[in-house]
């Protein structure tokens, strides 16, 4: 390297780099950088810089492929030319990545990576938000394969791994969550796509306020998956009101529901309506209003729906009297929320199947089942085994059901008695 490069203010990736790449993303005017690298190594590494540095078909290419033949002619070795007389090009914008003071380190990294040198200071602990950031950036310059193949080969993961006691769900941290989400879609790496489950049970905050996502992080707006995991959320939440309006409807349906043959039986069926609708309206599940004035929409559930189980689990056992003791809603409602809630551990979206088939595991482009019973979904789940066992995977079938159940535009719901 020269002499005269000391006191430069350009960071040197490669000392015998041969072009200097100048960061100037607006949002951050007091990180502005420039950075030394050595171009056919970093066009390898990234389509975006060979299509901005050695492609003829843009004026910017065309140009500093014309100053690098000077460049040679004039210095044998590149590391002989002071970083002033490199050919330089200006980027202005990085990606959405989260808030940080100062960008000088993450695209240091960046560089480095894409020079086979590894991130700064060693890897053997990479906070969760420099790696989401590095995710970021590397998307919006096309090199996630490179940073794929460090992470991977470096265990960068296991280093960024949770805490092996997690928190309790009251001190889930979206914001984190979704930074894994995030490495997880980009870098496909299926472990991690397990938070899925934790946000579409919970919601969004950004779902329940939208707000413009467009200097917000990417991970607020999750690429190729966010839309998904609102449909999961408004399909399970439309399954689990059309259980409740089933529970009632029965006892409105005029058909005896208390098979106890007793003179009170009809009082039975009466007695255990009210309760229906006051315990229901009471868990801010259902209300009943008058439809003659017209109705407003009304926001959908935005609360926990695994804690929304928990509480229809607690219905009491209502009878009207002694002998009634089998009569009410519990007995009913309880073997129904068992078997939606053991469909729902196929709640996530899984990783394993987003890289082997992911067109098929989409709740958003599926075709909706016009009814759900259970013994056609058996059936139609066979069906499907024996036309998707040449994927080499063998969860396909859990899939199927719990997004049939859910898509499906009516419900036959088998309650017992």
């Amino acid at each position: 390297m020269s002499a005269d490069d000391e006191d430069s203010p350009t960071i040197i990736i490669d000392p015998a780099g041969d072009v200097v790449i100048t960061i100037a993303d607006e949002r951050y005017p007091l990180s502005t950088a420039s950075y030394r690298i050595k171009s056919e190594k970093l066009q390898n590494c990234s389509p975006y810089f060979k299509r901005l540095i050695g492609s003829s078909s843009f004026s910017e290419g065309a140009n500093i492929q014309a100053q690098l033949v000077q460049l040679h002619k004039k210095y044998q070795d590149a590391k002989d030319a002071p970083t002033a007389e490199l050919p330089s090009v200006n980027v202005d914008h990085i990606g959405q990545i989260g808030k940080v003071k100062d960008i000088r380190g993450l695209m240091t990294d960046f560089f480095r990576i894409n020079h086979d040198l590894g991130i700064s200071g060693g890897h053997l602990s990479v906070p969760l938000t420099n790696l989401a950031n590095l995710c970021i950036v590397c998307d919006r310059f096309d090199s996630l394969e490179i940073l794929k193949r460090y992470v991977i080969s470096n265990n960068i993961f296991a280093g960024t791994q949770r805490r092996k006691s997690l928190p309790a769900r009251d001190t889930w941290n979206e914001e984190r969550s979704r930074m894994r989400m995030l490495v997880a879609v980009l870098l496909n790496h299926a472990p991690w796509f397990e938070d899925t489950a934790q946000l579409i049970a919970k919601g969004s905050r950004v779902w329940a306020e939208p707000e413009d996502t467009a200097d917000r992080a990417l991970w607020w707006d999750l690429p190729m998956i966010e839309d998904e995991l609102k449909c999961r959320r408004s399909a399970i939440i439309s399954t689990i009101s059309s259980l409740l309006s089933h529970c009632v409807s029965l006892y409105t349906s005029g058909t005896l529901q208390c098979k106890l043959g007793y003179s009170n039986s009809l009082q039975c069926d009466v007695y255990q309506l009210g309760e229906i609708v006051k315990f229901f309206n009471r868990l801010g599940l259902m209300t009943l209003e008058s439809t003659m004035a017209g109705t407003d929409g009304r926001d959908p559930f935005d609360g926990d729906i695994i804690k929304a189980f928990e509480l229809l689990r607690q219905v009491p056992a209502y009878q009207i009297d002694k002998d009634h003791a089998h009569c009410g809603l519990r007995n009913r409602l309880i073997p129904s929320i068992d078997d939606i809630q053991t469909r729902l551990n196929q709640l996530a979206i899984c990783g394993d199947c987003w890289s082997t088939d992911r067109a098929a595991l989409l709740w958003t482009s599926a075709k909706k089942p016009l009814i759900f019973s259970s013994q056609s979904s058996q059936d139609e789940t066979r069906r499907r085994i024996m036309r998707t066992s040449k994927l080499g995977h063998t969860c396909t079938k859990s899939h199927e059901r719990i997004r049939d159940l859910c898509l499906s535009v009516d419900k036959n719901w088998k309650i017992p008695r």
